[in-house]
């Protein structure tokens, strides 16, 4: 998501706990020095409170087995209206369908469910937006969108 997201913000923050990755993505793009990749997990990191605009966790929250930290977290560091965008999957009778049709196993450290880990944002963040992809129904839908915002006026 490096390459996208320059196109829309003029700093890129990617915080991965094996950045290989990522780094080689961008050194081969020539994404620039708006890109900084970090190493490690966000929680432990010490960045400044209110330090993003924007967060984006895509595909990720449904594998961290200590959700709190991380989420408490994600929310300290946005801005006061900063959001979180997330996608998580649906884990529904719809998505059980597709893997095993496709013969794939639901993977180990798929800790979380979608509406799980929505609710437990919901308590830290307002939900403002909530989409089932790639048909806006529940029961069909692969994906769960989300937007999310912090309403703290000021700073925590």
């Amino acid at each position: 998501m490096l390459s996208p997201l320059t196109t829309m913000f003029d700093e890129v923050t990617c915080v991965d706990v094996d950045p290989d990755l990522a780094s080689a993505m961008s050194q081969r793009l020539g994404l620039g020095d708006g890109v900084s990749i970090l190493q490690g997990r966000l929680e432990e990191m010490g960045l400044p409170e209110g330090s993003f605009d924007t967060i984006v966790a895509a595909d990720v929250l449904e594998h961290i087995s200590d959700l709190p930290p991380l989420a408490a977290e994600l929310a300290r560091l946005l801005r006061p209206r900063g959001e979180l965008l997330v996608s998580l999957p649906t884990e529904n009778r719809f998505y059980e369908l597709g893997r095993a049709v496709f013969g794939y196993n639901k993977p180990d450290d798929h800790y979380h469910e979608g509406d799980e880990v929505l609710a437990f944002l919901s308590k830290l963040l307002s939900v403002r937006v909530r989409r089932h992809y790639p048909v806006n129904l529940p029961w069909l839908g692969v994906f769960l969108l989300a937007r999310l915002v912090n309403e703290e006026k000021t700073s925590r």
